[in-house]
C-alpha cells in the first residue's frame, strides 16, 4: 500500500487560509460590509472560526456558563461546563433555565428535576443535541435514550467518582482529558473539548500549548 505523500508546502497553504480565515472575524467584528474576502472559496461558504473561543456558542459557554453571575459551588459549576457542552445547544440550555428557574445545579441533578426538565424539554419536539457533531450514543447506563443515559453519566462521574475532586486536583491539562476520557461515552473528541471548556472557568488554568487532541 502506498502512503499519501504531503505536498511541498503544506503547512504554508494551510497558514495562508487561517490567515484570510481570521481576517474576516475581524472584519465582520468591524462592522465592515461584505465582501470580507477577495477569495472566492471564503466568500461563499462558511468555515470555523480560527480561534475555537471565538465560536458563537463557545462565546456563550464563556459568558453565560463559565462566568454566569449565579451563585454557586465548584461542583455545581464543573457540572453545568459538562452538561452544556454535552449538548452544546444554546436553546436547551436556556430552556433548561426556564424550567428551573436558574442554571441546573447538582442537588437538580440528585432530585431528578434535571432529568425531568430534559424530558419536557424533548416532549416539545426540539432538538436536545447539536447538529455539529455526532456523540456517541450507545446504551452504556441502559437508560435507552442517549439523553437518559447522559443523564445516568453525569450522576455516575460526580456522585460515584466524585469528578469535581479529581480535576480541581488535577496537575495538568493532560490529566484533565485523562479523568474525562475515562468514562463510557466520552472518546477523544468529547474529553479533549470538555477539557478546554472547563480550562475556560476559573476552576483550572492550563496552558492550550501544553496539550492537545487535534483529532482522529
Amino acid at each position: 500500500m502506498k502512503h499519501p505523500q504531503p505536498r511541498d508546502n503544506l503547512y504554508d497553504v494551510y497558514w495562508e487560509f487561517a490567515a484570510k480565515r481570521q481576517a474576516i472575524f475581524y472584519a465582520r467584528l468591524n462592522g465592515r460590509a461584505e465582501p470580507w474576502s477577495d477569495d472566492p472559496i471564503l466568500q461563499q461558504y462558511k468555515f470555523c472560526n480560527v480561534f475555537r473561543a471565538a465560536d458563537r456558542v463557545s462565546q456563550y459557554l464563556i459568558r453565560e456558563v463559565c462566568y454566569g453571575e449565579e451563585r454557586r459551588t465548584p461542583g455545581d459549576a464543573l457540572f453545568q461546563i459538562v452538561a452544556f457542552r454535552t449538548f452544546s445547544k444554546i436553546e436547551t440550555w436556556e430552556g433548561l433555565r426556564r424550567l428551573l428557574g436558574r442554571s441546573p445545579t447538582l442537588e437538580d441533578l440528585s432530585s431528578g428535576k434535571f432529568e425531568q426538565a430534559l424530558v419536557d424539554l424533548k416532549m416539545t419536539h426540539r432538538p436536545i443535541y447539536t447538529n455539529a457533531f455526532i456523540l456517541c450514543a450507545n446504551d452504556a447506563f441502559g437508560r435507552g435514550e442517549k439523553v437518559l443515559n447522559h443523564v445516568a453519566l453525569f450522576k455516575h462521574m460526580f456522585f460515584d467518582a466524585d469528578i469535581t475532586t479529581r480535576i480541581l486536583n488535577a496537575a495538568t491539562l493532560e490529566e484533565v482529558y485523562g479523568v474525562l476520557h475515562s468514562f463510557p461515552l466520552y472518546g477523544d473528541f468529547m474529553s479533549y473539548q470538555t477539557a478546554i471548556d472547563i480550562n475556560y472557568s476559573e476552576l483550572i488554568n492550563f496552558s492550550e500549548n501544553d496539550f492537545t487532541v487535534a483529532g482522529p
